[in-house]
């Protein structure tokens, strides 16, 4: 089932790619820290409810590479099956990435230089999500550009992952709408290609997402919790650890398109 899945899905891409443009900031009101209530897409339709993950981009300091490859954008993929995600939609063929795109920044050298780089991303509470930061394409923020580096993190099961969960239900509320990152480093390779830059969620002052949510609200959040969806199987051995209805395999970047075998998505090339 695994293998006919995935044929199907790099198909789906290819023919009916659906790309939705989340603004840098939402339309509507805020509480008292910025948390938005209603979000809209870049031609107005709502997706609430929703989330935003925030936090600060630390760039290396007077970075040839860098210069040369400015701006830079945070932006996010997730993916959606049939139409609509699902808790019971674990036997789909289909499923769709949805794109999402926050804050185009540019890198200044020199006497400009700043330590590091706000940011913030508005995304649906329902969708898992893999985030990255790319190099925008040009003349647009809403397009798929150059990936230069997804955010890694360690999972549930000690290995690296990028597939931050879903918050379930109606579980998407107060704290669990804003979830701050801190401090995101990219390293960036002493090399000449960008794209081989890394991040690592919950080292240095950043914060491992899986230490902030608590997909299921039991109280426990992700990083210790044996369920992360309490569907009474253990997260290691559930090949939908999530709960949101596509197996967790489906949903990462590695599960794109990728013709040249580079390790790194069509879609972002």
């Amino acid at each position: 089932m695994m293998e006919t899945t995935m044929i199907r899905l790099r198909t789906l891409i290819v023919l009916t790619l659906c790309v939705i443009v989340s603004l840098p900031a939402c339309v509507g009101s805020g509480d008292s820290r910025g948390v938005p209530q209603d979000c809209l897409d870049n031609e107005g339709r709502p997706f609430t409810p929703c989330r935003v993950f925030r936090g600060r981009l630390q760039l290396p300091l007077s970075n040839r590479l860098l210069q040369q490859q400015k701006p830079l954008q945070i932006a996010a993929v997730g993916f959606e099956a049939d139409g609509g995600s699902s808790r019971d939609a674990g036997g789909v063929a289909t499923i769709t990435p949805r794109l999402f795109f926050g804050h185009v920044f540019s890198y200044t050298a020199g006497a400009g230089q700043r330590a590091d780089y706000p940011f913030s991303l508005v995304v649906p509470c329902r969708l898992s999500l893999n985030l990255l930061v790319q190099v925008p394409t040009a003349g647009t923020s809403n397009l798929p550009g150059v990936l230069v580096a997804a955010m890694e993190f360690e999972g549930v099961d000690g290995t690296r992952t990028t597939l931050i969960p879903p918050q379930l239900g109606d579980l998407c509320g107060g704290s669990a709408k804003s979830i701050d990152l801190e401090q995101v480093v990219l390293q960036v390779p002493p090399s000449s290609d960008i794209r081989g830059s890394t991040i690592t969620l919950g080292s240095g002052k950043s914060r491992n997402p899986l230490d902030i949510l608590d997909t299921d609200g039991d109280g426990q959040v992700d990083s210790a919790d044996a369920d992360d969806d309490d569907d009474g199987l253990a997260d290691v051995s559930d090949e939908d650890a999530n709960g949101d209805g596509i197996l967790d395999a489906l949903q990462l970047l590695t599960s794109l398109p990728d013709v040249d075998d580079n390790g790194r998505p069509d879609l972002f090339e």
